[in-house]
């Protein structure tokens, strides 16, 4: 194992006072093999809002309230000052939760608008093979994740990054 590092240490505890620098964190997700996908889905966190604003999607305040509400639900969080204790414990802010779930707003609003066009229809009738019977609600739904990473692609190659968004 490596010395101290001169990183900064990642806010969250780990386990009983441990820590790991930032540095070290990232050398292992590189060992891991699981580098490329990681900054993969972090370039998604960017590409995401950008290309929301893009194409004039945003974040109303009753959605995002209605994000933090079902974050809140779904970790047992049952009031407010429940809320900001666990924030505190993680050393979070309000801000970046609400930063955090915007881009998930966002990437449900990308998906409605290729949800309410002909795309998942045509991917189903254009890709006969991947589907050993006629695909049914789930299976849909796959198919607008597909067609959404699709977009983020074309999306960040307008921009001039080619291959993957990120050089591991």
């Amino acid at each position: 194992m490596s010395g101290p590092s001169t990183a900064a240490t990642f806010d969250t505890q780990l386990f009983d006072g441990a820590s790991m620098s930032l540095a070290d964190g990232l050398r292992h997700l590189r060992l891991s093999g699981r580098w490329r996908a990681d900054l993969v889905w972090l370039a998604r966190l960017v590409a995401i809002p950008a290309m929301a604003k893009d194409l004039g999607l945003a974040a109303s305040d009753a959605e995002l309230q209605a994000a933090v509400d079902e974050f809140r639900r779904g970790n047992d969080l049952l009031d407010a000052s429940a809320a900001r204790k666990w924030l505190d414990e993680h050393g979070f802010t309000l801000e970046q939760l609400e930063e955090h779930l915007e881009v998930r707003v966002l990437a449900h609003k990308l998906k409605d608008r290729i949800r309410s066009g002909p795309r998942v229809d045509a991917y189903v009738r254009d890709n006969p093979s991947a589907f050993q019977k006629a695909p049914d609600a789930e299976a849909k739904e796959q198919v607008v994740g597909v067609l959404l990473e699709q977009d983020l692609v074309a999306y960040l190659e307008k921009r001039g990054i080619r291959e993957a968004p990120i050089r591991a």
